[in-house]
C-alpha cells in the first residue's frame, strides 16, 4: 500500500528506495549512502560498508530490487538514491501517512521497512542464525525484537498439530 501511494503519486525514487529497504532490512541511511562502488556482482548483492555495528556486510538482493539497481544504473546516476535527502525523505513519508490514514500511527515509521523484512523472514521460517546473517545482527534477541507474527502466521503450526492429533 505504501509502495503503491508513491508509485501513483510519480514518486519512484521513494518507491525505489522502500521496495530496496523493505527486500534487504537494510537502514534507511545505509542505503542513502550507497555507491554504485557497493553494488555488486550484476546487481545481485550490495556491499554495506560502516554498518551501525562498524562492520562491513554484503547483502544479497531479490530480483526486484536486483532489476531497480540495473534500472538506475543505466540512467547515469551519480549514486543509486542520488537525490534522496533525509529531509526530501521523511517530508515525503509524512504526506503518504496522512493520505493513508497512518498520521497519528506510531507503528507508522520509517523503521517499519526493516521490521517489515524481519517479519517477512520469520513468516518463511527462516532459521535464527539465517536471519541474524540477513539482518546484521549479532544476538538472536535482535531478531526477536524486529520479527512481529500475529496469530495469522501461526497456521503453518496448528495444521501440523492438527495432523498430529488425528485419530490414527
Amino acid at each position: 500500500m505504501i509502495v503503491n501511494w508513491f508509485q501513483l503519486n510519480k514518486k519512484s525514487l521513494i518507491s525505489d528506495f522502500i521496495i530496496m529497504a523493505i527486500d534487504t532490512g537494510c537502514r534507511t541511511w545505509e542505503l542513502q549512502k550507497l555507491e554504485w562502488r557497493d553494488v555488486m556482482e550484476n546487481c545481485s548483492h550490495i556491499m554495506l560498508r560502516d554498518k551501525k555495528n562498524g562492520q562491513t556486510g554484503r547483502v544479497p538482493l531479490l530480483k526486484r530490487s536486483a532489476d531497480i539497481m540495473r534500472e538506475r544504473k543505466e540512467r547515469g546516476l551519480h549514486m543509486p538514491f542520488e537525490g534522496l535527502s533525509g529531509t526530501k525523505f521523511i517530508n515525503n513519508w509524512k504526506k503518504m501517512r496522512t493520505a493513508l490514514g497512518y498520521k497519528y500511527n506510531p507503528e507508522c515509521i520509517l523503521h517499519v521497512m526493516r521490521h517489515t523484512f524481519a517479519t517477512r523472514l520469520a513468516m518463511h521460517n527462516t532459521p535464527e542464525l539465517k536471519m541474524m546473517l540477513c539482518r546484521g545482527n549479532l544476538t538472536p534477541s535482535r531478531v526477536k525484537r524486529y520479527a512481529h507474527l500475529n496469530v495469522n502466521h501461526l497456521e503453518d503450526v496448528m495444521i501440523s498439530l492438527e495432523g498430529f492429533l488425528a485419530p490414527a
